[in-house]
């Protein structure tokens, strides 16, 4: 068990109720080993936090992330003292999140990749794939591949068969190695976003209405239009 310092006392002591996130404070620090019902808990008594920053580069015969892999070292010595979290993970803005890949992939391609298959973990990434069709017109060879996991056919497969309803944090997501908690009994309904910048009142379809107006202005060529649009749709 770490010895940790006084600092990490009234977080332990007020978490007493709470063997299980006790329990991950005395062995874990890591954003990545807890749930969020954790780092509430954890906000109640501190608000302190390290960000991990390194680099990946070439370091003759050591790892070629020894720029990560030593201040992250540092970082959980320091939390075990201490009982300050380590981040993970954290959000960009999605028009960071396009700068950082278009680095990243530059970064490869000029190192000499030129297949690449992105496995991407997190629907709220997808705009990323109009980046990286602009981006491959610019990098010669570079041939690109995306796969979202969740929409595999055998994971679908797997949901129809069990008659699954497949959401985020819901089943499909709850592997052994996600867990960092006991799974509730029963089923979870995700709270509905229904009010989130809803109209005052119902408004047609932004599709309905560009056709109308489009059909408007062809005239005569409405009807051809017409039928071509349910050909396409």
């Amino acid at each position: 068990m770490y010895n940790h310092s006084i600092d990490s006392l009234p977080c332990a002591l007020s978490c007493l109720d709470n063997p299980s996130f006790l329990l991950k404070l005395l062995f874990s620090m890591r954003l990545e080993d807890l749930n969020w019902f954790d780092i509430e808990n954890y906000l109640k008594t501190d608000d302190r936090l390290m960000l991990v920053i390194g680099a990946c580069e070439q370091h003759g015969y050591l790892s070629l992330t020894a720029d990560s892999k030593i201040p992250l070292a540092l970082a959980d010595a320091a939390s075990q003292q201490t009982g300050v979290l380590v981040a993970g993970s954290i959000s960009l803005r999605i028009a960071t999140l396009m700068d950082v890949v278009e680095d990243i992939l530059r970064s490869i391609h000029r190192q000499g990749f030129r297949r690449l298959l992105i496995l991407n973990g997190h629907g709220g990434n997808d705009p990323i794939r109009t980046r990286l069709a602009e981006i491959i017109d610019t990098l010669p060879g570079l041939q690109i591949a995306w796969y979202s996991w969740w929409n595999a056919a055998n994971v679908t497969a797997v949901a129809a068969n069990h008659g699954l309803k497949s959401y985020h944090a819901a089943w499909i997501e709850a592997f052994p190695f996600t867990r960092v908690s006991e799974l509730p009994p029963g089923e979870k309904i995700p709270q509905s976003c229904r009010n989130y910048l809803a109209p005052k009142k119902p408004a047609k379809p932004t599709g309905m209405v560009f056709s109308a107006v489009l059909i408007k202005l062809m005239g005569p060529f409405s009807m051809k239009y017409s039928r071509l649009r349910s050909r396409i749709l």
